[in-house]
């Protein structure tokens, strides 16, 4: 790549709330017009900090996977918009959180899980493997499943004993 060609990453487009308007389609996908466009965009949201900073630094992309620009804090944006843009975000970061372990059963070089969480409780299963449990920060777990579901244990430190015993063999 080109010195050129880097002008691009030289430069990043906030997204000021005066700025766009948005709106849901008929078929609750959210539009948005930008910079006072005359036609509306498909867009969708992604998190930069998916678990740092959930409201802060969200990338607005277009149909075509472009990135328009960064939201840098959605408490700067409406009820309406925010509450649009995090029903968005909601259902792309669907991410029970692990409150208790009940069974962990190795068996074929998978792990079957058995667990509480923030939505219920819950099976899923794992690839043998370290991969698909990552220590992320101060004692937090992301986990993914076999279905590329993914679950997330805040401080793996706060759970009982009996659970930190269980999952000791990936942490």
């Amino acid at each position: 790549m080109k010195s050129d060609d880097l002008t691009q990453f030289n430069s990043i487009n906030y997204i000021k709330p005066s700025k766009i308007v948005l709106k849901k389609s008929l078929g609750d996908f959210i539009l948005m017009k930008f910079n006072f466009e005359d036609e509306f965009k498909l867009v969708s949201f992604r998190r930069c900090f998916p678990l740092s900073n959930e409201n802060k630094y969200i990338s607005v992309i277009d149909k075509d996977e472009n990135e328009i620009g960064i939201i840098k804090d959605l408490d700067e944006f409406s009820k309406e918009i925010r509450n649009l843009i995090l029903n968005d975000l909601s259902i792309r970061y669907f991410m029970p959180k692990i409150n208790d372990i009940l069974k962990i059963k190795e068996e074929g070089g998978y792990y079957y899980w058995e667990v509480v969480t923030d939505m219920g409780d819950r099976e899923f299963i794992i690839k043998s493997g370290e991969e698909n449990v990552n220590l992320l920060k101060h004692n937090m777990l992301s986990i993914e499943d076999i279905e590329g579901n993914r679950y997330c244990i805040l401080d793996y430190k706060k759970l009982s004993k009996k659970s930190q015993k269980m999952i000791s063999i990936f942490t």
